[in-house]
């Protein structure tokens, strides 16, 4: 028994070990990109930072305005995708009320919902001719809730912004531009939830999985520049 104790207490510091590592390689890699990913010739460059943030969130205010009131997802919903997270009716029923939310109404876009593909991003959008735009999910059979969620409200807001003609012409720069947007549409809670790293256990080893091209305390400061503006149109 005494040994037993003695392993139990070697593996559970061995999986502190390589959570703390999994989080020190996610802040590296932050790091890197923001180095990265720079100011382009010929484009306007969005770096994950303040700055950047301000600018997209100064675009977006050029179209809309006003940042949109914060969503709330009907009870009936809520229930479906806390009991099955992946159920396609309950994911259907989530996409529709998103839209409305926006005051779109969904006739051009189709939902289709996948198992997780390696090297696969979670989720993608394709044009596929005569006015209609398919949103790919591809999530594995554990990926929790808010994340479905999260992905879902990111591949919306990408075909939104292309219905109204904004966007950029470098992809990271879009991706972040659509992220911002999430917030600026009233989806900030939902996008915190699902944007917040986890330590997955696979194989018997612990990693870190994260989605998004901003963080949470990006989505903080996006939601508390919204929140600013919103008070200014009053």
């Amino acid at each position: 028994f005494e040994w037993k104790g003695r392993e139990r207490i070697i593996m559970d510091i061995k999986a502190v070990l390589t959570a703390l590592a999994a989080i020190a390689l996610f802040l590296l890699i932050r790091i890197r990109d923001r180095k990265k990913y720079g100011s382009q010739e010929g484009h306007i460059a969005i770096e994950t930072n303040r700055s950047g943030i301000d600018a997209a969130l100064s675009l977006l205010n050029e179209t809309f305005h006003c940042p949109f009131p914060h969503y709330q997802i009907p009870d009936e919903i809520h229930m479906i995708l806390r009991r099955e997270p992946r159920s396609e009716y309950g994911l259907q029923l989530f996409l529709q009320s998103i839209a409305q939310h926006c005051d779109y109404h969904r006739h051009q876009l189709e939902l289709h919902i996948y198992n997780q593909e390696e090297g696969a991003a979670p989720g993608r959008i394709s044009y596929r001719g005569g006015n209609r735009y398919v949103i790919e999910l591809h999530m594995a059979a554990d990926c929790r809730r808010e994340t479905i969620m999260a992905v879902l409200i990111h591949e919306f807001c990408h075909f939104y912004l292309d219905q109204h003609g904004i966007g950029y012409e470098v992809t990271r720069e879009n991706e972040i531009l659509t992220d911002v947007s999430s917030v600026y549409f009233g989806f900030g809670n939902f996008m915190r939830a699902g944007y917040r790293p986890s330590v997955e256990t696979g194989s018997g080893n612990n990693h870190l999985y994260w989605v998004g091209y901003i963080c949470v305390s990006e989505i903080d400061y996006a939601e508390a520049v919204c929140e600013k503006m919103a008070e200014d149109n009053l």
